[in-house]
């Protein structure tokens, strides 16, 4: 019984390692699996969290717009309209990173954010047309010029032809 307690107890330590080696890795697929839903949970949250972000955008987009078409102009300095014409344009041009940044991302999120993308992107061209026009009234040579050309426009209409 020696002889045969010897082969028997060897290949008895062989199963326990094989079913210690099996069960390392059973734990270890557990273990991925838990990192793989946590990390598809973390994209599905940050992917919300960022539209909201969006949403919010949108609003603080539109709170300036309704600004911008209420400037008296009568009482703002060339130099002014130069600063918020960069400060516009800095604007604009970060939120042009932002939506290049996004539409590079996945199917599945841009989707998410697809109608806040449009309208973010609508309106930071309309927020650019005013940078443009503040940057024009900033230089007042390029003011000059315009009412110069108004002028010449509002003689040849009351000239008879």
């Amino acid at each position: 019984m020696a002889t045969t307690a010897l082969p028997i107890r060897e290949l008895s330590a062989n199963v326990q390692y094989e079913a210690a080696s099996a069960q390392k890795a059973f734990w270890g697929v557990v273990e991925s699996k838990q990192q793989q839903a946590y990390f598809h949970w973390m994209i599905w949250f940050m992917t919300r969290k960022l539209g909201h972000r969006m949403g919010r955008l949108v609003v603080s987009q539109e709170k300036l717009i309704e600004h911008l078409r209420k400037v008296p102009v009568e009482n703002v300095s060339a130099a002014d309209y130069s600063k918020v014409g960069g400060d516009l344009d800095r604007l604009v041009s970060m939120t042009e990173a932002l939506l290049a940044d996004s539409y590079q991302l996945p199917d599945r999120c841009t989707a998410v954010w697809s109608d806040r993308l449009d309208k973010i992107a609508g309106l930071n061209g309309y927020i650019e047309s005013f940078a443009e026009s503040f940057r024009v009234a900033g230089d007042e040579t390029c003011t000059a010029l315009l009412a110069e050309v108004t002028r010449r426009i509002a003689v040849e209409e009351t000239v008879p032809a």
